[in-house]
């Protein structure tokens, strides 16, 4: 499997089961583990209030190691847009290094908004129908709510 990003872990996590004794499954991504959850050595506790070692850095530096920045000059998504900026993990774990390991439920909202008279998205794609499949990936991840320290943040 190439990439270690949402597709190809999931893949790797649904084909696994499946192998056969005595068969492997190489997964290969062009970055590193910045983490460092797949390194036997490393010793060190979680880092944020995830759980887990994502640096949480708007340093350029650290930026540029998790990150890659693919700018499409003609708008092309949104009609009129000047340009579009797409922002790519780099490493393990590929699209969550960009988003610090945090997992959201889309707002109920967004699958509701309209354009031109029109839903932007199909009618059987609402938050109701892929709450279960948002619980199932929840499940399997171990994501948990985020317990904010700040007592005046309701």
């Amino acid at each position: 499997i190439i990439g270690s990003g949402f597709g190809g872990a999931v893949m790797a996590a649904r084909l696994t089961p499946a192998l056969a004794p005595g068969q492997t499954l190489l997964v290969l991504d062009k970055g590193r583990d910045h983490t460092d959850a797949f390194d036997p050595s490393a010793s060190s506790e979680p880092v944020n209030a995830q759980g887990n070692r994502f640096r949480h850095s708007l340093a350029p530096d650290y930026l540029a190691e998790v990150a890659e920045v693919h700018t499409d000059t003609q708008g092309s998504l949104d009609d009129g847009a000047p340009t579009l900026n797409v922002v790519t993990g780099r490493g393990i774990g590929g699209g969550s290094n960009v988003y610090d390991g945090v997992s959201l439920r889309c707002p109920t909202t967004s699958f509701e908004r309209m354009r031109a008279g029109r839903r932007l998205w199909p009618a059987a794609y609402t938050r109701a129908a892929l709450d279960p499949y948002y619980q199932r990936v929840e499940e399997n991840l171990s994501v948990h709510r985020l317990e904010w320290t700040d007592a005046s943040v309701p």
